[in-house]
This record gives structure tokens, C-alpha cells and sequence, in this order.
């Protein structure tokens, strides 16, 4: 109740300080500046990847979500610093001195003054429609990855994949390096919805398997799905119906694919595949592989 109580206050006095300049243009700004809701820090703000903002002229844009304050950082080389909450459907500026960044996130200090440019309106799939200086911004859904992808590519669009990856500690229960690799060519693809955040959990993960294997010549792709994946003719032609999915071919041949839970560990799954090999098994049902 308490903070149900502080955002609406908030809220107006946000509108009371939009009236208040509306109705006597020659008022400094800075007279009417804010602080963050409840004037407290917000520390949870976290990189997200399906967001982007259209209109912005620099390249190097970065959108930041709390979860507790239900609102949008967003950071572009063009733009001030700004606090979009579809509380109050209002856009705000930050200082950018009250700003922290660190690996997975940035945070606000207590007293970050803002500064209020107006309000979004509603578009189409949940964008989210403003103007400055007479320029329209849209901030909206990032349309899936879909089709092959590089690793380069998808660490580009999930830029905090690279940190988790390298974070990912490694089951001591398997040991990769040791695997007998047979065959000139082995590739594992991993089948991933850029829209799925179970998808979101796995890939990092994947990358750290990827890197482990490299030496001994196991080369990774990433195909991205659509949303729908059951559009998709590659999902039709393998029968995939798990999202994501990893196959193993050897020579083109599959040897194994795997997905849900035992993707939490990848490592043991693919272990698993690699020491027990089923050739000529492309189309059957993915495994759940048991752990001990």
C-alpha cells in the first residue's frame, strides 16, 4: 500500500510540475526538476536485448529494465539519458552523473534529478511512440533473430551473453577435452528462439561448451527460430518441438540432439551424446537425459 501510495504522488507531482512549466514557458526547468520514485537508488536495472530505439542517429544505444520500478533506461549517443515508465506513460532525463554502470546492469543513485519531457504514446505491438526537439522516437520490440547466425552475431544482439559465458563454471562431473571426437567434420547446432528466455539462459552456457570443445575441432552454429517457431520449414523438417535444441552431426550425419532440463547443464548433455552416439537418428524425439 505504502508504495502504491508513493507512485501515485509521484505521478503527480510529476503532471503538477508539466502544468507548472505549461503555463509559465519562461520558468527554468531546473526549478522543477524530480527525484526517482520514492527517492531512494535503483539498483536493478538490467541490459535487455528485445528492445530498441527507433530514430536515434548514433549506433551505440542501450536499453536497461526495473523490474521493481517497472521502467525502461535507455542510453543513446544522440539522446540525453532517458527514464521511460509505463506507469505514468512519461518520458523523463536523468543525470548521467547519478549513473553506475557495472557487468550485467547499471544503477541510479538516491536523488537522481529528472527532468520531465512529456508523455509516450501507444503503437503498434507495443511501441512506444515520443517526440524531442520535433523528432519522433519509437522505442519497440526487437524482431527475432531467425535463420543462421554467427556466434559473433548473436553475442552482438545478446551483448551480455559473452560475461555469463565466461562466468559459467564448467561440471567437474565430465571432462570435454577427453571426448573422442570421430569423423573429418563435427558441428552441433543449437536450435534458439532470441524471444525465449529459457533460450536466453542456455546459449551462454553453450558458448562456454563451444569454447571448451574448439581445440578438439567441434565447431557450433545458432540458428535463431521465429515466434512462432512452427512457421518455420527447418523446425517442420527436423520435428523440432523444444526450444532450444541442440543436434550433433558428424559428417553431416546426426548422432544426437537434446533439449529441455539437461540443457541446464550442457556440458554432461552433450558429453552424453558424443560418448554414446545413435547415427542415423535425426528425426527422433529429443532425449531427457537422466542425471545421476
Amino acid at each position: 500500500m505504502r508504495m502504491v501510495s508513493m507512485g501515485r504522488a509521484f505521478r503527480g507531482l510529476i503532471a503538477s510540475c508539466q502544468l507548472l512549466v505549461a503555463a509559465a514557458p519562461g520558468l527554468a526547468l531546473e526549478a522543477e526538476t524530480v527525484a526517482l520514485p520514492g527517492n531512494r537508488p535503483v539498483t536493478d536495472f538490467e541490459l535487455v536485448d528485445d528492445r530498441e530505439l527507433e530514430g536515434a542517429d548514433g549506433e551505440a544505444t542501450e536499453s536497461y529494465y526495473s523490474a521493481r520500478e517497472v521502467a525502461y533506461l535507455v542510453e543513446a549517443t544522440d539522446l540525453p539519458l532517458l527514464l521511460i515508465s509505463p506507469r505514468g506513460r512519461s518520458i523523463q532525463r536523468v543525470d548521467p552523473e547519478k549513473l553506475s554502470k557495472d557487468a550485467g546492469g547499471v544503477s541510479l543513485e538516491a536523488g537522481a534529478a529528472v527532468e520531465p519531457l512529456g508523455e509516450y504514446r501507444d503503437g503498434y505491438g507495443g511501441a512506444m511512440i515520443f517526440e524531442l526537439d520535433g523528432k519522433e522516437y519509437r522505442l519497440v520490440k526487437r524482431p527475432p533473430m531467425v535463420g543462421s547466425h554467427s556466434r559473433e552475431d548473436v553475442s552482438k544482439r545478446h551483448r551480455r551473453f559473452a560475461q555469463e559465458a565466461k562466468g559459467y563454471e564448467l561440471s567437474k562431473r565430465v571432462s570435454l577435452r577427453s571426448l573422442p571426437i570421430h569423423g573429418e567434420e563435427t558441428v552441433v547446432t543449437v536450435y534458439f528462439g532470441s524471444w525465449s528466455e529459457y533460450s536466453e539462459r542456455v546459449v551462454p552456457k553453450l558458448m562456454r561448451v563451444e569454447d571448451e570443445l574448439a581445440p578438439l575441432g567441434v565447431r557450433f552454429e545458432y540458428y535463431g527460430l521465429p515466434d512462432p517457431p512452427s512457421t518455420d520449414a527447418v523446425v517442420q523438417e527436423l520435428g523440432l518441438n523444444s526450444y532450444p535444441t541442440v543436434v550433433v552431426r558428424v559428417d553431416g550425419e546426426e548422432i544426437g540432439r537434446v533439449s529441455g532440463l539437461p540443457l541446464d547443464h550442457p556440458e554432461e548433455a552433450l558429453w552424453e551424446i558424443f560418448a554414446h552416439p545413435s547415427p542415423g537418428g535425426e528425426h527422433r524425439p529429443e532425449r531427457s537425459l537422466k542425471r545421476e
